[in-house]
């Protein structure tokens, strides 16, 4: 298997029949083009691994943060999945469009915003999936209330010990009806 050196990850829901008519989900890992004389890899090399999935047939296309790097390039070197979500929602017509993001890396206010933006552009394909990061159950959990809050709206109160929001509000809502779609990503029995 290619080594997955960008934050990129396709996940393609193939549509198989099965007795209970689910789609199974494949990770296709994007491997990082090379780079540009500036060091950034040009668009098209980023956005190309996304158009051929939804021409393949592909359900989701699913953009990670991605752990730490061990032996990739670190994590101030990687596009961010957001921006980069914003960019596939312009230029694809079907596929889902999620951002899987560590719930120590940004608030979760902003990255509700931010991906209520991506649903905007895409017309109600973007999904905002938190990752607990290590764990920790307790942040996670205020993270998904902050979240939940704001994802059709608001105006939102949430008071956590370490996360919480005050009155925000989340304009112009999520062109999904209902708001924005929230995932967890869990691991682990």
């Amino acid at each position: 298997a290619p080594r997955l050196e960008t934050p990129v990850a396709v996940a393609a829901q193939l549509a198989v029949p099965t007795a209970a008519a689910r789609a199974p989900r494949v990770e296709l890992p994007v491997p990082a083009p090379p780079p540009a004389p500036t060091g950034a890899p040009p668009v098209a090399d980023l956005l190309a691994p996304t158009e051929a999935a939804e021409a393949g047939g592909a359900g989701a296309v699913w953009l990670a943060e991605g752990p730490p790097a061990r032996d990739g390039p670190p994590r101030g070197r990687r596009a961010d999945p957001v921006t980069l979500a914003g960019a596939v929602a312009v230029r694809t017509a079907s596929v889902t469009v999620a951002a899987v993001l560590g719930v120590t890396g940004r608030h979760p206010a902003i990255a509700t915003k931010q991906l209520t933006t991506v649903d905007i552009l895409s017309q109600g394909r973007a999904v905002l999936c938190l990752d607990p990061a290590g764990g920790d159950a307790e942040l996670l959990g205020e993270a998904l209330a902050v979240s939940r809050a704001l994802a059709g709206g608001g105006p939102a109160r949430v008071v956590g010990r370490r996360l919480g929001v005050a009155g925000a509000a989340n304009l112009p809502r999520a062109h999904r009806p209902g708001g924005l779609a929230l995932w967890c990503r869990l691991r682990g029995p």
